[in-house]
């Protein structure tokens, strides 16, 4: 019960999903829904190995984020299931264990965050790994704050053409009313051969990105659904909009842009405590 599979189309997927077996999951999920539900917080902790501390370790399965919206709680397995060595949720440990063959010791790397475990857990990897966020148009794009940390627009970034070996973005795009300026200025900083590698809110079973709001010319924001909020390091108190949910449109935009070798990675691994619906990963390839 261990996959990565990837898929460069939705007919692709639907035909993996015409012989797919779900039922092994679906028992392994109940076993531990049961162990979860059961206990008096809502916490249980379960087995297994972690790629980032490479030994094995436990994962806690907490309430946190988890679905209240009907009588029978769900947990959320893509932002918890957390090691209790490196403190990372499984989008983050399967992240890095796909980022790994990806990419040279040596290579040159852009990961859109600097505050965060995982960002930590990648520079013991990667040595010029460049870490960042973004404070707004009052810094300029590559101007380190007196904190340390370093402001980039990932729609209008200080790295010049071709000069990077990889653009990682992990809950990002969903975020920007204009997300196709940030895949455009990935496609331009990378080097020929290079990837951008990234996670966003995806709905396996729509052709078309699902577009919840937009920013009108005055600059204020239209609501096309009712709005979604998601957590954000820089202003946690607040949170950031959710722009939109991707479908499988996307690969055709990532291809109008110019990579050559596009594709969404479905992982789940019992082992690795990757669990609840196989997490989405994006690769472009330039």
């Amino acid at each position: 019960m261990e996959f990565k599979i990837s898929f460069t189309n939705r007919d692709k997927y639907q035909s993996w999903i015409a012989i797919d077996d779900p039922l092994p999951r679906s028992k392994h999920h109940l076993q531990i829904l049961d162990s979860w539900r059961s206990s008096s917080n809502q916490n249980t902790e379960i087995k297994g190995w972690c790629d980032v501390c490479a030994t094995d370790s436990c994962f806690l399965l907490d309430k946190l984020y988890s679905d209240t919206s009907s009588l029978s709680w769900q947990p959320n397995w893509r932002e918890r299931l957390v090691c209790a060595g490196c403190s990372l949720n499984a989008r983050n440990r399967a992240s890095f264990s796909m980022i790994m063959p990806l990419f040279e010791a040596n290579s040159q790397i852009w990961i859109m965050e600097q505050t965060t475990a995982f960002y930590q857990a990648l520079s013991t990897k990667y040595a010029k790994l460049i870490g960042s966020e973004y404070f707004g148009a009052k810094y300029k794009p590559g101007e380190l704050l007196e904190n340390g940390m370093r402001n980039e627009d990932c729609t209008n970034s200080s790295f010049a053409n071709e000069t990077l070996d990889g653009v990682l973005s992990f809950d990002v795009l969903e975020h920007l009313p204009q997300f196709e300026a940030a895949i455009k200025e990935a496609f331009r900083i990378l080097r020929p051969g290079g990837v951008f590698f990234w996670t966003a809110p995806f709905n396996i079973n729509e052709d078309k990105t699902s577009v919840r709001a937009m920013v009108r010319q005055d600059g204020t924001i239209q609501h096309l659904m009712d709005p979604i909020m998601h957590g954000d390091p820089i202003n946690p108190s607040e949170g950031i909009l959710c722009f939109q949910i991707f479908g499988w449109d996307i690969l055709d935009l990532l291809q109008n842009v110019g990579f050559s070798d596009v594709k969404v990675v479905l992982c789940w691994s019992k082992s690795r405590v990757i669990l609840g619906n196989p997490l989405p990963f994006f690769i472009a390839k330039k």
